[in-house]
């Protein structure tokens, strides 16, 4: 059912997912979703977002603290990355649910899921050698480069803006710096 959910939301975000549709893709009657999810869309939303964080820090985030050298965790990441949002087919929950007013109240969470990608690629960089403020700055642009991309690829049916994005994100990450 939050599978579901998630999906609609991924796909519609917060404004465009309505009742109906979350209705219609979990096979629940709306009674049935508002016994399940007492605060309505708000409640579906964070049981999405929910399923986002645990996936993606079992997933992504635990490989890029993993063993191995900072690139091979990275494209291992970037692997991981092509799989969840199956080459730039779809896309971002928590792109989708920063759009728009904040009526599901879920925008610190949403900063929070960045704010962590941010920091776990700004570590990897930092391993390979890079200042703190340009690890940064690097890590920035990597999951900017990213959620853009999803956006490009969604925008043209195209999956070669995703592609393209996460062949250039290592050089953008990395640099020319020397492990």
């Amino acid at each position: 059912m939050v599978t579901a959910l998630r999906d609609v939301f991924r796909a519609k975000g917060w404004d465009g997912a309505s009742l109906s549709d979350l209705s219609r893709a979990t096979g629940l009657s709306r009674a049935a979703l508002y016994h399940h999810f007492p605060n309505g869309k708000a409640d579906m939303a964070a049981a999405a977002l929910d399923d986002v964080e645990r996936r993606l820090g079992a997933e992504l985030f635990a490989p890029l603290a993993g063993e191995g050298a900072p690139e091979a965790r990275f494209a291992r990441w970037l692997d991981g990355i092509a799989a969840y949002y199956r080459n730039g087919d779809l896309g971002c929950l928590l792109g989708a649910l920063s759009l728009g007013q904040d009526e599901h109240k879920l925008r610190p969470r949403v900063e929070d899921g960045f704010t962590r990608w941010i920091e776990a690629l700004a570590r990897l960089a930092d391993e390979r050698g890079a200042a703190p403020a340009d690890a940064r700055a690097s890590a920035v642009a990597v999951v900017a480069l990213i959620q853009g991309a999803l956006t490009l690829a969604r925008a043209t049916s195209s999956s070669a803006p995703f592609e393209t994005a996460l062949r250039a994100a290592p050089h953008i990450l990395f640099g020319n710096r020397s492990a």
